[in-house]
């Protein structure tokens, strides 16, 4: 298996491009990806307040 680094330095990205496609992907990765996104974006901001470090009284 070629690796990214390797296909650019060989000036050979096609091939790698080819042989990930021949690989194929998983199933599901594209939708929990989006899942994951959509989820963070629906974060409710006071969360994300909370999750910041409090402010020294120093």
């Amino acid at each position: 298996m070629t690796t990214l680094r390797k296909a650019l330095a060989d000036g050979n990205l096609e091939g790698f491009i080819k042989e990930r496609e021949a690989e194929g992907a998983p199933d599901g990765d594209a939708d929990k990806a989006a899942d994951l996104t959509r989820r963070l974006a629906e974060t409710p901001k006071s969360v994300k307040r909370t999750s910041k470090p409090a402010r020294s009284d120093d």
